[in-house]
């Protein structure tokens, strides 16, 4: 059983929006996880792994209120890349979005369902998250007890199907969404260690960005990342020593897309003298992002 049947995802802007969702779930006795319930167990606690693990592993489901606050906020980011890994990893119905605006967030699709509070009210909105949960409003008494609602487990065989060229094209892509964004999150969080330590990133269209480490204002460590290459429009490539940004003839490593018939996947090269365990595993976007970060950050720890 999950530690949470919803967890929420806002931006403080949006804060009257989460807390009237979670004080009506929390009356229907549902589990919420909501900042202002958690104080105590949040106060002394490493916020960014914690929070990784609330939206990555603990919750049933991840209600986002999407808006241009969301999509601008450093936290609100971390929240949703950590969700976007467990959806992407299980390729199950995890996020659910329920729309405050027109503003586009990566990574989630315009074909995925969602809900507008522009057009329909939070009254409205609570008994379809119950009906998710697999009860109706009053199951609970209001007591705040939750309900014991068994999930009926079913087994469904596996049939393995061919994948299309497009949802290659999107899982690539989805893919280095994960990697940008874990980089960035990855620079931002070092620029506030001190020690000497510095970071950078340059983007470089929407397909291929820069990153540099700094110690003591010399470079430690830099590498270029960009979606296809030489293998295929969907790999993603790795260079640790490039001297024109713009030419993509050498690499140091690269990510292929591979399937079993059931799922995509990525595999590395097995190029980083690190990596013989790497090679072996198939990884998702967030954990391809840290095989590259891993590879990135490597030379703090010489």
């Amino acid at each position: 059983m999950h530690r949470y049947e919803i967890a929420i995802s806002f931006a403080g802007e949006d804060r009257n929006v989460a807390s009237a969702i979670a004080d009506r779930l929390t009356a229907e006795g549902v589990r919420v996880f909501y900042d202002e319930y958690e104080q105590a167990d949040l106060w002394g606690k490493d916020l960014y792994e914690y929070l990784a693990e609330v939206y990555s592993q603990h919750a049933r489901y991840c209600i986002m209120l999407l808006s241009e606050n969301y999509a601008r906020k450093l936290w609100t980011n971390h929240e949703r890349q950590n969700a976007q890994a467990r959806a992407f990893r299980e390729r199950a119905e995890y996020i659910l979005p329920v729309k405050l605006d027109d503003t586009k967030i990566p990574g989630i699709r315009e074909t995925v369902g969602y809900i507008d509070l522009r057009a329909t009210t939070i009254d409205d909105l609570i008994p379809m998250i119950l009906l998710k949960l697999g009860r109706k409003s009053g199951d609970a008494g209001g007591t705040g007890i939750s309900a014991s609602v068994p999930e009926i487990k079913i087994p469904i065989p596996k049939i393995k199907k061919t994948f299309t060229q497009l949802e290659k094209d999107r899982f690539t892509k989805e893919g280095f969404g994960f990697i940008s964004a874990y980089f960035k999150n990855g620079i931002e969080r070092i620029r506030t260690l001190g020690g000497g330590l510095d970071a950078d990133l340059l983007a470089i269209g929407e397909l291929k960005f820069v990153a540099k480490l700094y110690r003591n204002g010399d470079v430690a460590s830099q590498c270029k990342i960009w979606m296809g290459g030489a293998f295929s429009q969907n790999s993603i490539c790795y260079s640790e020593s490039f001297h024109d940004i713009h030419s993509d003839n050498s690499y140091n490593d690269w990510l292929t897309i591979e399937d079993d018939g059931y799922r995509l996947f990525f595999k590395s090269s097995g190029m980083w003298f690190r990596s013989s365990e790497d090679a072996e595993k198939v990884l998702d976007g967030q954990q391809a992002a840290e095989y590259f970060w891993r590879r990135f950050t490597g030379p703090l720890e010489r």
